[in-house]
């Protein structure tokens, strides 16, 4: 009997390690996801800004720029709310669970 406990826990620990590492690398792939269109953004509002600093600022070239710059704003939306889905179903399977 008690050596079944004490595998019963010791697949437990391991498990718990498994899913801490998944969990890990999840995280440093949504961190690098949601980092692309924030970069994205902050590279083309400096492009814009050094547009307007110009005497013969090209405003259709700040446009298309701050159209960019919208576009990486909904796609970094579109991930955190990918997240907050994942999160709600996470949160319902883990409560199911109990």
């Amino acid at each position: 009997m008690q050596v079944e406990t004490a595998q019963l826990e010791s697949r437990s620990v391991r498990s718990d390690r498994v899913e801490h590492v998944r969990m890990g690398e999840m995280a440093t792939d949504i961190l690098h996801e949601l980092n692309q269109p924030l970069v994205a953004i902050a590279n083309y509002a400096q492009a814009s800004a050094r547009l307007l600093a110009t005497d013969s600022a090209d405003l259709t070239d700040v446009r298309a720029a701050l159209e960019q710059i919208s576009a990486q704003a909904i796609r970094a939306g579109r991930i955190v709310r990918r997240l907050r889905t994942l999160s709600h179903r996470r949160m319902v399977l883990t409560d199911g669970e109990q």
